[in-house]
């Protein structure tokens, strides 16, 4: 498939069925779709997305060069401004149960970052700083 940018872009937040949506648009051949897991792969993009929480409004195309699509978190807070940048992408939310999605978060996600203090995994500090104090 012949990218010129993103043709589909998540606003879904975490634990509401991203990562096998990301699985079957691979799968399907869409292309590769930007994950949460994509930023531990690629350590240098954190630092970027610490920018993005100040405000600073990265070079979109660039950060996601290779990547037909986004879903979960940290693209999905930014679903607004990559829906303007890539018009021609489709925008997708999964919807979940609020309680049950509440639990699911809370047991994962949540305690993970919580528990990530001082010295540890920059990309749960990341996640913490985007999803949890800003969101």
């Amino acid at each position: 498939m012949t990218m010129n940018g993103l043709v589909l872009i998540g606003a879904a937040f975490p634990r509401t069925g991203t990562m096998s949506v990301k699985k079957a648009l691979e799968t399907l051949g869409v292309g590769r779709c930007y994950h949460m897991h994509e930023v531990f792969l690629n350590p240098q993009h954190i630092p970027i997305w610490n920018e993005i929480c100040n405000g600073k409004i990265p070079n979109w195309r660039e950060l996601f060069a290779g990547y037909a699509a986004t879903l979960d978190a940290p693209a999905c807070l930014y679903w607004r401004e990559l829906s303007i940048e890539f018009p021609e992408a489709k925008v997708i939310l999964l919807r979940r149960d609020p309680e049950t999605w509440y639990e699911s978060v809370y047991a994962t996600i949540y305690q993970v970052t919580m528990d990530a203090r001082g010295e540890v995994d920059p990309a749960l500090r990341m996640i913490r700083r985007l999803f949890f104090e800003k969101y």
